[in-house]
């Protein structure tokens, strides 16, 4: 019996699962040898998979001025919301701290943190969660739906 690991025995790399496999009794032809390893493949003897290109829209592309708009007003208004919680979190800072140096045994500063506290989620409802459910692309989904729906 032979070595399995001779140089005249190809040694073939696991053929990749994304690939059909082929039937036991097929042949496929050897790789070609390295120089530094009889035992090393040069190149994998499957092709390699086919690079679909990138899934982002370049400048020049006709998406691209809308998408860019898109890209830019969501920017903005994440940043809104960042600077309106921070300044939620250094006036309540400032209020309480004014709060407990003057007046300790009456909590006044619960009311106003109530009160902003309600504005800060509302517009962090409107900057990460409503654009979720009733988003642009929540109604342009819903629009395809009833187009297929309706004949």
């Amino acid at each position: 019996m032979s070595d399995p690991r001779s140089p005249s025995v190809p040694q073939y790399p696991p053929y990749p699962p994304y690939l059909p496999h082929p039937p036991e009794d097929a042949h496929r032809p050897a790789a070609p040898v390295s120089p530094v390893s009889p035992l090393m493949p040069v190149a994998p003897p499957y092709p390699a998979p086919m690079n679909t290109g990138p899934s982002y829209v370049m400048p020049g592309d006709p998406d691209y001025d809308e998408r860019h708009k898109r890209a830019k007003k969501r920017v903005e208004e994440v940043r809104g919301f960042y600077s309106h919680l921070a300044s939620f979190v250094g006036v309540m800072t400032l209020l309480i701290a004014i709060n407990l140096l003057t007046s300790p045994r009456y909590f006044w500063f619960v009311w106003p943190l109530l009160g902003w506290g309600f504005g800060l989620v509302a517009h962090a409802w409107g900057t990460f969660g409503a654009n979720r459910f009733l988003g642009k692309e929540w109604e342009e989904r819903k629009i395809r739906e009833e187009m297929r729906r309706r004949p």
